[in-house]
C-alpha cells in the first residue's frame, strides 16, 4: 500500500484542495489497477515519510505493529486516522453483505481487534419510545426536511440518555453513541450549527408538536381520569446574560442567588406526563401563570384531547391565590389545593383531641397520615388567638410562609433585604438584588420607615403579620402589643432623635429594641411624638403602638401584597360547597419538629452567649442591652416567640442578668401544629382519603422536575440569547415525555425501577467493529451489537424494545 496525493479543483471559485488516500495495487488479468482503502483527510507532514506511514497503517490493518511505530507524530496520526477512518471502496470481489447465513473462514485470531465501540442500550430504548409518539411524523407535517427529523430524533434522544449542552451533544453523537445508526440518514458529517439549529426549528413547532404528543399518548395509555398537576419551577445561567431577556434574577430555592433564572411552568397529568409547558423570564410571580395554563386547557378541550369528564387542577400554595380559584372556578374546573394561609393553626382543638379522632391511612411509604373533615364551624373554635398566632407559624408549613411563601418577610419595609411582594427567601423578586430591598434599593435597610428587620406596616418582627410565617400571627398580627405593667420598659419617643428607657419601679425587666425613627416614618403609626409612652411585648421585635389597639393596616383583612395584585386565598370567602381536610403527616411532624430543636439549639447559644457578655459587664446600658437583645430576636425570630427575655438590673440602673423564661403554652401549641397542614377543594363528591390521595399526585410534577433538572440537562444554561434558552428547554420537555413514557411502562409492567436505573444497567450493551484478517490476507470488518446480558434482556423485554441494527460485514482490505 502506498499513499497518494490528490488535487480536486472548485470550478466556480478555482479554489484548489489536497486530500490524501491510502491506496492499494492490485492484479486484475494482465492488468495492475489501484483500488483506494480509506480517505486521509490531508497530511502534513513530509511526503519523505509517507511511505512510513503507509506502512503502519498496513500492519494496523492487519493486526500487528510497524518498526515505525516509534515515530511519536506519525503513530499520533495514524491513531487518529484509523479512529474514524472511512472506507471508500471494497473489494469487487466482496460488495457489502448483510450476514444471515453461516459463514466460516480461517483468521488469524492474533489479528482480531474491537474498535469503534459505541452505547447502544440506553439509545436502543429512546428510540423506539420516539417511535411509538410518533414525532418523526408530527415534524414532518411541521415542514422539516427527512434529514432535520433524523437530527431532531438524534438531538432529543441524546437529551434523555445523555443530557449536556449542545456542543457537548455533538461530540456525544459523533464520537460515544450509536444513535446515528438508529436514524435513516446520515449524519456522520454535520456540524455542531445543526444542533442549534434544529432546536430553533422544534422551539418553532412547540404548540402542535405538543398537541401531538398528548394524542400519541393518550393512544399508547388510555385513561378516563383527568387530574391536571400544575406547578413552576426555574433554572440558573452559567454567564452574564447580558442580552437575554429571559434571564432574570427571582426566587431560586437552591440558593445560586448570584445566577439569573429562567423559569418553566409545567401541567402534568395524573400519568406523570407532560400535558402543557410555558417558559418565563426567572422574576416571574408564579399566581400570574395560571391564566395561561387554563386557556391551554381550554383549547384543549375544545379540541377534543380529553374525555368528557372537566378536569380537576392541583395546585401548590403559592399558585392559589383568592383570584386564582374563582379563575378556576370561571372556566368550570375543579381544584384541590394545600391552604396557602397555615389554616391548621386555627384548629388546635381538633388537633389536642389526639389522633384517635383521625382516621388512618397509610402512604405508598407504608407510613401513617392521619385525616379528618372539618365541619363548617369549625373555623371559629381557636383556642387562643394570641396563642394559636405565635405557635401557628413556627413551622406550620415546614418553615414557609403560608401566605406569601416566603421564610422572613416584611410587609413593604424591604427590611434587612426581605421583600413581602417577592415571596423570596431574603430575595427580593422586583429588584433581582441579593438580600436588598426592591423598593427602597438599600443595602439592609426600609427606605420608607428606616427600620432594620421591622415591619413598616404589619409591624411584625421583619415578616409579613399576614402571612403565619416562622411564628408571626396570620390574623391577629400575633401577640402584640401586649399591655404595659410594672416590670415592662416604657420607651419615649423624643422626637425622632433618641429613645430614653426607665424602670417603672422594678428591677426586673422585660426589654426589646426599638427604632424611633423607624415609627415616625411610618405612614400607619398612630402615635404622638409628645413623650407618650409605648407598649413592648417581650417577644415582639417590631414597635407596636397604643397596645392592643394598635392599627397595622387600614382594614381588618388580609393585606398581604402579591404581585399579580391578586387576593391570597382565603376559604372564608368561598361558597358552602368547599371541602376542608385536616392532615397529620408523621413523617412531616418528625420533619419540622427537628427543624424545631435545630433553631432552639441555636438560639440558645446565642443566648448564653449574650447572657454571659451582660455578666462579664461587657453591655450594662439599658439601651444597649435592649438593642442586643432585639437583634437577638431578629435572628432567631421563629423560635423566639416561645420565650421571655428578663434584664435584671441593679441600684445603679446596669442590667446584671440576663434570665430567659419559657412560655410553655406557646411551645405546646407550636408542637402540636407539627406536621399540620390543610387541604380545600371544591370536589364533594370525593371522600377525605380520595382528596388527601388526590393531593399526594402533585409528587408527579415535582418528579417531572427533579427529571427534567437531573436527568435531561435542563440546567445550568449557557445560552446568552432568549431564543436558544427558549429551545433548550423546549427540547428537554420533549425528552421528558420520552422520559415519562418510559416510566409509565415500567409502572404498568409493576417494575418500580427507575428510568435513569434502568437507563443505567443497559449503559454497558454495545454497537463495536471488530476487525480480523483471513488466511488469503483479506482483512474483514464486522459491524455487530453485542450480546445483552440477562438484566438487559428482561428490560427490553418489559419495555417491547428490539435492537433492529442488522450485522454488517465488509473486506476492506487485500494485503
Amino acid at each position: 500500500m502506498f499513499i497518494r496525493e490528490k488535487t480536486t479543483k472548485n470550478k466556480a471559485t478555482g479554489t484548489k484542495y489536497i486530500k490524501h488516500q491510502l491506496v492499494r495495487s492490485y492484479r486484475e488479468g494482465d492488468k495492475v489497477r489501484q483500488e483506494i482503502v480509506m480517505d486521509l483527510g490531508r497530511l502534513e507532514i513530509d511526503p519523505k515519510d509517507y511511505k512510513k506511514l503507509a506502512q503502519i497503517l498496513t500492519m494496523r490493518l492487519a493486526g500487528s505493529e510497524s518498526l515505525f511505530e516509534g515515530d511519536l507524530e506519525l503513530k499520533s496520526i495514524a491513531d487518529k486516522v484509523l479512529s474514524s477512518f472511512s472506507v471508500t471502496q471494497t473489494l469487487r470481489s466482496d460488495r457489502e453483505v448483510i450476514t444471515k447465513d453461516a459463514e466460516f473462514l480461517n483468521v488469524n485470531t492474533s489479528s482480531l481487534e474491537a474498535s469503534d465501540i459505541r452505547r447502544l442500550g440506553p439509545e436502543l430504548i429512546a428510540s423506539s419510545f420516539y417511535d411509538r409518539l410518533k414525532i418523526k411524523e408530527q415534524l414532518l407535517r411541521c415542514g422539516l426536511s427527512e434529514k432535520e427529523t433524523a437530527i431532531a430524533k438524534a438531538v432529543i434522544c441524546a437529551r434523555l440518555v445523555a443530557p449536556s449542552s449542545d456542543l457537548e451533544t455533538h461530540r456525544f453523537l459523533k464520537e460515544d453513541s450509536a444513535l446515528y445508526e438508529l436514524v435513516d440518514q446520515d449524519l456522520s458529517n454535520i456540524g455542531k450549527d445543526a444542533i442549534y439549529e434544529i432546536a430553533d426549528a422544534i422551539y418553532e413547532a412547540k404548540d402542535s408538536i405538543e398537541m401531538a404528543l398528548i394524542k400519541a399518548e393518550n393512544e399508547l395509555y388510555p385513561t378516563n381520569k383527568r387530574l391536571f398537576l400544575f406547578d413552576l419551577t426555574n433554572a440558573y445561567f452559567e454567564g452574564r446574560t447580558l442580552g437575554n431577556d429571559l434571564a432574570q434574577y427571582g426566587h431560586f430555592k437552591e440558593k445560586r442567588f448570584d445566577c439569573t433564572l429562567v423559569s418553566l411552568a409545567l401541567l402534568v397529568d395524573d400519568r406523570g406526563l407532560p400535558i402543557y409547558s410555558h417558559i418565563y423570564p426567572g422574576n416571574q410571580s408564579e399566581p400570574e401563570t395560571l391564566g395561561d395554563v387554563l386557556s391551554s386547557i381550554s383549547s384543549h378541550l375544545r379540541q377534543g384531547l380529553f374525555s368528557e369528564d372537566l378536569p380537576t387542577v392541583i395546585m401548590d400554595r403559592g399558585i392559589a391565590t383568592y383570584d386564582n380559584i374563582a379563575l378556576i372556578e370561571s372556566y368550570g374546573l375543579s381544584y384541590l389545593v394545600i391552604t396557602r394561609a397555615n389554616a391548621a393553626r386555627h384548629y388546635l382543638a381538633e388537633l389536642r383531641q389526639g389522633k384517635d379522632t383521625f382516621l388512618e391511612i397509610k402512604n405508598s411509604s407504608n407510613e401513617s397520615i392521619y385525616i379528618k373533615e372539618l365541619g363548617d364551624d369549625l373555623g371559629g373554635e381557636m383556642d387562643d388567638k394570641g396563642e394559636a398566632a405565635e405557635a401557628g407559624a413556627d413551622l406550620g408549613a415546614e418553615g414557609e410562609a403560608a401566605e406569601s411563601g416566603a421564610e422572613v418577610e416584611v410587609a413593604e419595609s424591604g427590611a434587612e433585604g426581605e421583600v413581602a411582594e417577592s415571596g423570596a427567601e431574603g430575595e427580593a423578586a422586583e429588584s433581582g438584588a441579593e438580600g436588598e430591598a426592591a423598593e427602597s434599593g438599600a443595602e439592609g435597610e426600609a427606605a420608607e420607615s428606616g427600620a432594620e428587620g421591622e415591619a413598616a406596616e404589619s409591624g411584625a418582627e421583619g415578616e409579613a403579620a399576614e402571612s403565619g410565617a416562622e411564628g408571626e400571627a396570620a390574623e391577629s398580627g400575633g401577640n402584640l402589643g401586649a399591655e404595659v405593667d410594672s416590670e415592662q420598659i416604657v420607651v419615649h419617643l423624643q422626637g425622632s432623635e433618641s429613645m430614653g428607657i426607665e424602670s417603672m419601679g422594678s428591677e426586673s425587666m422585660r426589654v426589646d429594641f426599638i427604632d424611633a425613627g423607624s415609627l415616625s416614618a411610618h405612614p400607619q403609626a398612630n402615635h404622638s411624638l409628645g413623650g407618650e409612652s409605648l407598649g413592648i411585648d417581650s417577644m415582639d421585635t417590631a414597635p407596636q403602638v397604643g397596645g392592643p389597639q394598635a392599627k397595622h393596616s387600614q382594614s381588618n383583612e388580609p393585606q398581604a401584597n402579591h404581585s399579580n395584585g391578586a387576593q391570597p386565598y382565603a376559604s372564608d370567602s368561598m361558597d358552602n360547597k368547599i371541602k376542608q381536610i385536616l392532615c397529620i403527616s408523621e413523617r412531616r411532624r418528625d420533619k419540622e419538629e427537628a427543624i424545631a430543636i435545630g433553631m432552639q439549639t441555636k438560639f440558645q447559644s446565642a443566648f448564653d452567649k449574650l447572657a454571659d457578655s451582660v455578666k462579664r459587664g461587657q453591655y450594662s446600658n439599658a439601651t444597649t442591652v435592649a438593642s442586643r437583645i432585639g437583634k437577638l430576636k431578629q435572628e432567631h425570630r421563629s423560635i423566639a416567640r416561645r420565650y421571655e427575655i428578663d434584664a435584671i438590673t441593679g441600684d445603679d440602673q446596669k442590667v446584671k442578668e440576663l434570665v430567659l423564661t419559657e412560655k410553655p403554652k406557646v411551645k405546646e401549641a407550636a408542637e402540636t401544629l407539627y406536621g399540620a397542614y390543610v387541604i380545600e377543594t371544591n370536589r364533594n363528591d370525593l371522600e377525605p382519603e380520595e382528596i388527601w390521595k388526590l393531593y399526594m399526585t402533585l409528587t408527579k410534577v415535582e418528579d417531572a422536575f427533579k427529571a427534567l433538572k437531573s436527568n435531561l440537562g435542563m440546567r445550568p444554561i449557557y445560552y446568552q440569547l432568549a431564543s436558544r434558552t427558549a429551545a433548550h428547554l423546549f427540547i428537554s420537555v420533549v425528552a421528558y415525555h420520552l422520559y415519562g413514557a418510559i416510566a409509565l411502562s415500567l409502572s404498568q409492567a409493576g417494575d418500580k425501577r427507575s428510568v435513569h436505573s434502568i437507563l443505567a444497567q443497559v449503559s454497558t450493551h454495545s454497537r463495536l467493529n471488530v476487525t480480523m484478517l483471513d488466511d488469503n490476507k483479506r482483512l474483514h470488518n464486522l459491524r455487530i451489537s453485542s450480546t445483552p446480558n440477562s438484566t438487559q434482556k428482561e428490560i427490553y423485554s418489559i419495555l417491547g424494545v428490539v435492537d433492529t441494527l442488522a450485522r454488517t460485514k465488509k473486506v476492506i482490505a487485500q494485503l
